[in-house]
């Protein structure tokens, strides 16, 4: 159910995206600080207070999700990749990097893991209870990554009507932000489909996924 209301919402953005796409960041204003000028007094839309809502439901999203790959790196036994996830996870959190930054780097991380995902899921099989059971140890957060990338979609709604209200504002409090949004459409893409993947490969391999989990990550259990 999520990934479908996923898969609507990722259309929408990809045909209203004119809101970003027409933001042009002044090269004086990229010079600035990364998080862009929080704003005076006198501004009528809070740009940085949207901001906030976003990213706190975007890092929630990113953390699940990418301990579900994490976990699918396992079961085909590729520990390497699954401990490069687990500093990327710690990576994350640490705010004493530059949150744009950060947003970024798992961005792109978890594109490019999705896309390893997909070449082994397609080429290789689950063959023991092990693997089987560290591959079931993904559907949870992977289901949980899928409903704040939902939840996130709402808070990108709300800021791409303010920026299209407001747009010298925004540019002026978010800076440089404005460039992470423009990547957050192609994050909840990545999202919706290695969650579609990742139940293909449990069918192939005969793994049980509950009516919740599948329902989460857009399907039915057979």
């Amino acid at each position: 159910m999520y990934i479908r209301i996923l898969t609507i919402l990722i259309i929408l953005f990809s045909f209203s995206s004119d809101s970003f796409a027409g933001l042009k960041l002044p090269s004086a204003l990229k010079d600035k600080l990364p998080g862009g000028d929080k704003g005076g007094s006198s501004e009528t839309i809070d740009f940085s207070s949207m901001k906030t809502g976003l990213t706190d439901v975007f890092f929630k999203s990113a953390d699940k999700f990418l301990e579900a790959q994490g976990y699918l790196f396992k079961a085909y036994k590729m520990d390497g990749a699954a401990k490069e996830i687990a500093a990327l996870r710690k990576r994350a959190k640490d705010g004493k990097i530059d949150e744009n930054e950060r947003m970024n780097t798992v961005i792109k991380a978890s594109a490019q893991n999705s896309e390893e995902l997909k070449e082994i899921i397609e080429k290789e099989s689950v063959t023991n209870a092990q693997q089987k059971a560290m591959y079931g140890k993904s559907f949870k957060p992977m289901g949980e990554g899928v409903k704040y990338a939902i939840q996130m979609s709402g808070e990108m709604k709300k800021m791409q009507k303010s920026i299209s209200e407001d747009k010298m504002n925004a540019i002026k409090q978010l800076g440089g932000f404005i460039e992470v949004i423009k990547n957050l459409p192609g994050y909840m893409s990545t999202v919706q489909s290695t969650a579609s993947m990742a139940m293909s490969g449990a069918k192939a391999n005969d793994i049980e996924v509950s009516k919740k989990d599948a329902e989460a990550m857009g399907d039915e259990p057979d």
